[in-house]
């Protein structure tokens, strides 16, 4: 399934480094995130609280650390040894995973809550670092190839750890899995601590110099309309994403007539396989097509599948929709990553990537705030309809208006 040139990525030492260890905390986050969100689910329903709310409460929790964060990280990974902020945040995560047993038992939610706000927090500063540090490791012509990698491998781990999630789940119950998780990135820190990273800015001595970094990364992405055209789409996916993930159980459970633990694992896993085969095929395509263009006809297409998955009822084919969701998603994301990587200078790229995770944080806040202000009222069906028709007519409206998608269509190679 991989191209000679992902091959060739994937034999370069430190690239494989960053990979494997990359793959083993994910593959653990995805089992310790779908024990996470049913833990909640379970939780809420035992208290007679409406669960679906309090899913998209935990979700709406966790972009307020993008929401505020996304900046200063960004200028964060820009100033500081990135391969020691990749360990730092691996060694937070999985001791606070520990902590979750014990927080479960308490007669009150909002400490886990809190951790849901804290390893979002982590996420902030760990996913533009390894999104920086990608073009250290490999040649520029390979950027697309090693991108594609991360996509698949995300894909698997996705479809591997939902799966594997609700194996544990049965078999050592949700406080096992957060175990497991947080023994799974030991084992990262592991391959990490000899990867050998360039270090292209200095750290600034004051506080204001961060500030000034800050801004700098802004008016950077402010003034790139290419830039502000993907960002925005980047935007527009997540309100989707942020009101399909807390109405899945429900649409599983009232719509498809699923039991939650069983059919939200699978359909998250179909998500995943859709990735898995996006990741493989789009290095494929952008050989034959520009990135630019790739990356607009894909969302296009999305838009059109997105309705038609939320007016689906029959199971099996609910999970073939989501697998082309899947694809469609995880292929833009690359293009994605591959044009910041090939635009945005070196020592610029931690604080642009930093400077759109608030955007992924408002379009979450933006999604999960609807399925607050609307969960109770709305069936899931009319949820999810209307999430998708707003993204489609988003992702219209700023591909024909917007002047960076002409920019993308002519520049883009």
């Amino acid at each position: 399934m991989l191209t000679h040139a992902q091959r060739r990525v994937l034999a370069r030492p430190g690239f494989r480094r960053l990979w494997i260890a990359t793959a083993i905390s994910e593959l653990g986050s995805n089992v310790g995130r779908m024990a996470f969100i049913l833990l909640v689910h379970e939780l809420a329903r035992e208290a007679g609280a409406d669960p679906k709310r309090e899913v998209a409460f935990v979700m709406l929790l966790e972009t307020l650390p993008m929401l505020c964060f996304g900046p200063v990280a960004g200028a964060v990974v820009d100033r500081f040894d990135r391969r020691r902020l990749l360990i730092g945040c691996d060694l937070a995560a999985g001791l606070l995973l520990l902590a979750i047993p014990w927080l479960a038992t308490l007669p009150t939610r909002a400490p886990l809550f809190g951790i849901a706000m804290v390893f979002s927090a982590i996420s902030t500063v760990f996913h533009p670092a390894r999104q920086s540090a990608i073009p250290d490791l490999v040649e520029r012509q390979d950027l697309a190839s090693a991108n594609g990698i991360s996509t698949i491998t995300s894909s698997i781990n996705l479809l591997a750890g939902t799966i594997l999630g609700g194996v544990l789940i049965k078999a050592i119950g949700k406080n096992g899995c957060f175990i497991a998780d947080s023994v799974g990135f030991a084992f990262a820190i592991f391959f990490l601590w000899k990867l050998l990273l360039p270090r292209h800015n200095e750290p600034g001595r004051r506080a204001r110099e961060l500030w000034s970094e800050i801004g700098l990364g802004l008016r950077y992405l402010a003034g790139h309309r290419m830039l502000v055209y993907m960002t925005a789409n980047f935007l527009f996916t997540y309100c989707f994403v942020g009101a399909w993930y807390p109405v899945l159980p429900a649409f599983v459970e009232e719509v498809l007539g699923g039991d939650p633990d069983d059919w939200v694992p699978l359909s998250l896993g179909a998500f995943g396989v859709g990735g898995m085969l996006g990741g493989a095929l789009v290095p494929r395509v952008a050989k034959r097509a520009r990135l630019g263009r790739t990356l607009v006809a894909m969302l296009l297409v999305l838009t059109a599948a997105l309705p038609v998955y939320a007016l689906i009822e029959a199971r099996l084919l609910s999970l073939v929709f989501a697998a082309l969701a899947g694809a469609l998603i995880f292929s833009v994301m690359v293009l994605d990553t591959t044009l910041v990587q090939e635009e945005v200078p070196p020592g610029m790229r931690g604080r642009i990537f930093g400077a759109r995770a608030p955007m992924q944080a408002s379009g979450m806040l933006v999604g999960t705030a609807t399925v607050l202000a609307l969960g109770g009222g709305r069936e899931p069906r009319e949820l999810l309809i209307g999430a998708a028709l707003v993204y489609g007519t988003l992702i219209l409206a700023s591909t024909l208006f917007q002047g960076g998608a002409r920019e993308l269509l002519r520049r883009a190679g």
